[in-house]
């Protein structure tokens, strides 16, 4: 039920989900879809290896071309007696293998005849093993195996490209670390779990308010941006750079490099400002999960303490590279 919701459940074929509640292995099994956005062909990519085909929908798992077979040949599909039927109950396996001419509707004439010569040619190919029992195979990695590591890096990798969809907007500076980036691209996207966006998703807490400050609702916007301690931080931040510091209204604000007279120094002011908002997080989350021990002059020095470190390290390494 936690799992599931009130009673949802995921009809075969895996693109058609029905929930009556929020679930979260709902929102799980849709992922596919926004990784598929990137470029990346995950929802098909999980293919069935027949052995002796007792565990391998005939009509809905994908097994045999680029899809199932209900989605090629729809017209066939539809004369179906049994939608749920296995391959080793529909394939005659013979030499060379055919589908069944039992358990239409009527007998398939005309394109459906069509359809079904399609599909016994493609079936040539195939070669029952009796003794094995049917396998999934991951076609994107090489072994076949399914693997988080290389699932990550492949979403990394275009998520962060320069020639990425144009629906998928990236970020990228190579002066600050990856796990920084990644940051960045949930906080635009307005995905990181502020008390507000987890309330909104129907999660109940005890409070909502901001933990640092308790003044205001904590909104994402409000955490990086409004906040007592990071208008503080911001403002020692700007002083350091001998820039007037603005009152951030909205994430543009950060992401920004237009600010600077030429490319390379708005690509290190940016740097600066990606990390300080990483930075502030950060504090906030040892506040809220109290991974330390945590008040505001500590947390305060802590960021202010870092941001420079890193202010100076990003200076450091732009002199050895372009000196």
């Amino acid at each position: 039920m936690s799992i599931y919701g009130g009673s949802g459940h995921i009809i075969a074929g895996g693109s058609h989900c029905v929930s009556s509640s929020n679930s979260l292995w709902l929102d799980i099994v849709k992922t596919d879809h926004k990784v598929d956005e990137l470029g990346i062909n995950f929802s098909r990519s999980m293919v069935k290896t027949i052995g002796n085909g007792c565990s391998t929908r005939f009509w809905h798992d994908h097994w045999l071309g680029n899809e199932p077979l209900k989605s090629a040949y729809t017209r066939l599909f539809r004369l179906e007696q049994d939608k749920d039927v296995m391959i080793y109950n529909r394939v005659l396996r013979q030499t060379p293998s055919v589908v069944s001419d039992a358990g239409w509707v009527q007998d398939p004439y005309g394109q459906t005849r069509c359809e079904l010569t399609e599909i016994n040619n493609l079936l040539q190919a195939l070669t029952f093993d009796s003794s094995n029992e049917d396998s999934w195979r991951w076609t994107l990695c090489g072994n076949g195996v399914f693997n988080t590591k290389v699932l990550t890096e492949l979403i990394f990798s275009k998520m962060f490209q320069t020639n990425a969809p144009t629906n998928c907007e990236t970020l990228r500076n190579n002066f600050i670390p990856k796990k920084v980036e990644i940051f960045i691209w949930w906080a635009k996207r307005k995905r990181l779990p502020s008390f507000l966006e987890l309330d909104m998703r129907g999660i109940d807490l005890h409070s909502i308010r901001c933990p640092l400050c308790v003044d205001e609702l904590e909104s994402v916007e409000h955490s990086l941006l409004s906040c007592k301690l990071a208008k503080i931080i911001w403002d020692k931040v700007y002083s350091w750079w001998d820039k007037q510091n603005v009152l951030h209204q909205t994430f543009e604000d950060i992401y920004n490099n237009n600010d600077m007279n030429s490319e390379v120094g708005a690509k290190v002011w940016q740097a600066v400002k990606w990390v300080c908002t990483y930075l502030i997080w950060r504090n906030r989350n040892q506040k809220v999960f109290k991974l330390s021990s945590w008040t505001p002059p500590n947390a305060l020095r802590l960021a202010l303490y870092a941001c420079e470190l890193i202010t100076v390290a990003i200076f450091a390494a732009f002199y050895v590279c372009f000196s």
